[in-house]
């Protein structure tokens, strides 16, 4: 006769402390990477070697006036005044190329309500990746001030 009750358990047990501890590390890792992005007054992005947006930060909304969603995945280029493709374009290839850091390129960005934003970048391309890491400053205040220097003094 063949009984319908439970005879035995078998059971295997792991001791998943190890991993549970390296999660909880990576998560703090990047909370503490994403909060340095967000709250940084720069726009710092990562564009891959196609020439898209693969990360940016919350900068972008008071720099562009974007939200970060609306740039990722998008051309960089796209969003570059016509006059300064080109000279753009060059600087991301010769960067590609040589693996160099480029400091202080100024181009001018058009932001989502049309307005033209002068923009300085610090660039740096990682060859294993094949991806650039940039920080882009707003320099139209800096352009501002430098011409007001220029003006000529009126002696009252």
């Amino acid at each position: 006769m063949i009984s319908n009750q439970i005879t035995g358990v078998y059971c295997i047990a792991t001791d998943i402390t190890k991993e549970k501890n390296a999660l909880k590390l990576l998560n703090k890792t990047l909370a503490d990477r994403q909060r340095i992005l967000d709250y940084s007054f720069d726009m710092i992005c990562e564009i891959d070697s196609a020439g898209h947006f693969i990360q940016v930060s919350k900068a972008c909304i008071k720099v562009l006036g974007f939200q970060p969603e609306e740039l990722i995945g998008k051309k960089a280029i796209d969003f570059v005044a016509d006059a300064d493709k080109q000279p753009t374009l060059e600087m991301e290839q010769h960067l590609a190329e040589k693996g160099i850091q480029i400091n202080n390129f100024e181009n001018k960005y058009v932001r989502k309500d049309g307005n033209i934003v002068s923009l300085s970048w610090t660039a740096r391309w990682d060859k294993n990746e094949k991806t650039m890491y940039c920080r882009a400053k707003d320099a139209t205040e800096k352009k501002a001030q430098i011409h007001i220097n220029q003006l000529p003094s009126v002696d009252g």
